[in-house]
């Protein structure tokens, strides 16, 4: 596949984007969370919740009013562990992917659960045997309409820890396995590549977008379609002068499908691109963005990838606009983000929410 690189003035940081900034110091130097995994933010039919687990329960903070109401999503037995979650707020709505391990069992449990009544009333809707290997790493789910896809891997190996692809074509009713890669025990019909996945992408009811770590290599994401079942390595060639590092999470806005990918250029210095493709039929381009790229954060929404800095952290839209908001003391490392309409929320100390506005952040209510 052809990628050309020209130029273009509408991929550029700019301000016309309903995101509003404020000046920040450079003092600002957020603290960590106190547990190795940050909770999980999602905004359910305009209700925030947060998810956090222990190594034998989920929980649920869903904000009522003035407060925060602690539910239990599920407990698994004592010689069970959780080692993986992956909260997603669908058009059909809450789902959670989980797998669990028990001591000296060579599998693990790939559970998929779902509540459509503001996350208070949860019912397992699947569940499957998995190879051990595959568990301990990401955990993703997204969706498109009544399409549901998983995705789950082992602990990260250079890339090439063992990872499983599972899909649904009626709303969690039923799942089939996809593709598989480094899995031995788990035959599929498609491969998984090398590479540390960061994202998943429903781009429509048939098509979904992997996108992956994957240094040294000029593929930074894979294509799948469900009918006919088909991958498709969608190949980013750098510049002479740039070496692609990693890509982040597709964006959709309506046929357009937005991939930033980020690289490194000769004397190390970080840049940060944009392949952007108009239709299913049009070939990818690539434009340069004005942006400083940072660590990553992203909302697992198709609607927006955030990058996080020292200072202040860039929101990258699917019209490939890149807009600059300041960090704040209260923000932890690293970011936990989710949207609520055309704004950003930001998970701040103590279960406090940040919302950006025309005066800056506040606190949301």
């Amino acid at each position: 596949m052809h990628v050309s690189t020209p130029t273009s003035s509408a991929f550029s940081a700019t301000s016309s984007s309903p995101i509003y900034t404020t000046p920040v110091s450079s003092k600002n130097v957020a603290h960590r969370w106190s547990t190795s995994v940050p909770p999980q933010l999602v905004f359910n039919h305009g209700t925030p919740l947060i998810l956090t687990s222990t190594k034998q329960q989920l929980v649920l903070s869903r904000h009522f009013q003035t407060h925060w109401q602690r539910n239990t999503g599920t407990t698994v037995p004592s010689h069970h562990t959780i080692n993986g979650e992956r909260l997603w707020d669908g058009p059909q709505g809450c789902w959670i992917a989980l797998t669990t391990t028990s001591p000296g069992d060579a599998s693990a449990r790939l559970s998929i659960m779902h509540s459509n009544t503001a996350a208070l009333h949860w019912k397992t809707r699947w569940s499957t045997s998995i190879s051990r290997r595959a568990t301990g790493g990401q955990l993703q789910i997204t969706g498109n309409g009544s399409k549901l896809w998983v995705l789950s891997t082992g602990t990260p190996a250079a890339g090439m820890m063992p990872k499983l692809l599972w899909s649904s074509p009626n709303g969690g009713g039923s799942w089939s396995l996809i593709a598989a890669g480094n899995v031995l025990s788990m035959p599929a019909p498609l491969r998984l590549p090398a590479g540390y996945p960061t994202g998943i992408t429903a781009i429509s009811r048939n098509h979904l977008i992997l996108t992956l770590e994957a240094s040294n290599t000029s593929m930074t994401a894979v294509s799948y379609t469900f009918h006919p079942r088909a991958v498709h390595i969608l190949p980013f060639p750098a510049p002479l002068n740039i070496q692609w590092t990693i890509s982040l999470p597709a964006l959709v806005d309506g046929s357009t499908v937005t991939i930033p990918i980020m690289g490194l250029s000769h004397g190390a210095k970080s840049v940060l691109r944009i392949a952007t493709r108009k239709s299913s039929h049009s070939v990818w381009t690539l434009h340069p963005i004005a942006a400083l790229p940072g660590g990553s954060a992203t909302t697992e929404s198709g609607n927006m990838d955030v990058l996080s800095g020292i200072t202040h952290l860039d929101v990258v839209w699917p019209t490939g606009h890149v807009v600059q908001l300041p960090e704040l003391k209260s923000f932890p490392n690293p970011l936990v983000t989710a949207q609520m309409g055309s704004h950003i929320v930001v998970l701040g100390k103590d279960k406090s929410l940040w919302v950006n506005s025309h005066e800056g952040w506040r606190k949301w209510s």
